[in-house]
């Protein structure tokens, strides 16, 4: 009995490398077995995209279809396996290989500008936690005993500083039962399934109704489906299946467009299925989509619609990581002064005092 193999995880950079360099094999003329051959004859066999070429070209000897093989040794999203497919049904392959070259391309660069773009925020962040940290655990204890033999009512914030620099001793057991609490809950996210799936529902509901970072997440996910239903209208795919297979990894739309896929089934033109959610596709991606319907350039309209929303969504990414860091040093400004406040308050009652005294 032959067993099932496993699928071979491959990066990003690598996936990138693999379709590009096939659709140059295939725009030579050579089949897609030998583009295979070639993609695989300079790794080494240990590579891990050297045995997933070696299986490629095994199922594709044996008659599989392409896109079938790819869906079976790798992970691959929906929308870049329905374009593999159809372009592998409608002839136009090497094209489909080169269009998730460029998603993938896009994919790493949007990746690569949030994480530039975090580098100085997250820098900020670390410097106030182990500047707090510094201050709590290492400069309090030294003051502490000076502050704690004025006997006199300790203001709110040296208390709740008392507090927190007591937590790791004398209040170990509230912290190991928050630190088991975080543990159980993150495992229960990644074993679970049930559990998983409702974290992510929840999480795609609130992306969708957060302000700020719901612009951001349909900007994005408005930009991938435009691109996916062009392409794939453009291979031939009729207008239901192109739904279907386009739809993406956001709970939220995921359903909604199943209910477009539906009305178009029905008999309803696309622009008056997307029509009726407003909340999810803005009011003029719906008048390009119905103007481009009746002049016949509907192909042409979602690829404009996929770059628009895709600048629309790296400008807003670049906007709001710039106000993240002054509103990063404000946040680390009031933790020090909150510390400094909580030092320097019972020394000032205790100079009023004196000072009445005298």
């Amino acid at each position: 009995m032959k067993t099932k193999k496993e699928k071979i995880k491959i990066g990003l950079r690598d996936q990138i490398i693999l379709f590009k360099q096939l659709g140059f094999f295939l725009k030579s003329g050579t089949p897609l077995n030998d583009c295979l051959n070639l993609a695989a004859a300079s790794l080494l066999p240990k590579n891990s995209r050297r045995r997933l070429l070696d299986r490629l070209q095994e199922d594709v000897a044996a008659g599989m279809p392409f896109y079938q093989s790819l869906g079976r040794h790798m992970t691959l999203s929906v929308s870049l396996s329905a374009i593999i497919e159809s372009g592998e049904g409608s002839g136009t392959l090497r094209q489909s290989l080169e269009r998730c070259g460029q998603e993938l391309v896009k994919k790493d660069l949007n990746r690569k500008k949030i994480l530039s773009a975090l580098t100085y925020p997250a820098a900020i962040a670390v410097l106030a936690f182990a500047l707090t940290g510094g201050m709590v655990f290492a400069i309090f204890p030294k003051i502490r005993p000076l502050l704690e033999s004025m006997h006199t009512a300790l203001p709110l914030p040296t208390r709740v500083l008392i507090f927190i620099s007591d937590a790791p001793t004398h209040h170990w057991l509230i912290v190991l039962v928050i630190i088991i609490s975080v543990g159980i809950s993150i495992t229960a996210v990644v074993k679970l399934k049930t559990f998983r799936l409702f974290i992510t529902a929840m999480l795609n509901n609130l992306s969708i109704v957060v302000p700020i970072l719901n612009n951001i997440v349909k900007d994005q996910i408005l930009s991938i489906f435009t691109g996916t239903m062009a392409v794939l209208i453009n291979a031939g795919m009729p207008m239901p299946a192109g739904l279907e297979r386009s739809r993406p990894g956001n709970m939220v739309y995921a359903e909604v467009i199943e209910l477009v896929r539906f009305d178009v089934e029905s008999g309803s033109k696309i622009s008056q299925a997307l029509s009726r959610h407003p909340r999810l596709f803005p009011e003029t991606m719906v008048q390009l989509i119905r103007a481009a319907e009746s002049s016949g350039s509907l192909i042409e309209t979602l690829s404009f619609l996929s770059d628009y929303f895709q600048n629309e969504y790296e400008e807003l990414v670049k906007k709001w990581s710039s106000l993240l860091e002054p509103m990063l040093m404000v946040v680390m400004g009031f933790a020090v002064g909150f510390i400094a406040l909580a030092m320097i308050l019972p020394i000032y009652a205790l100079s009023q005092t004196v000072g009445a005294i005298h």
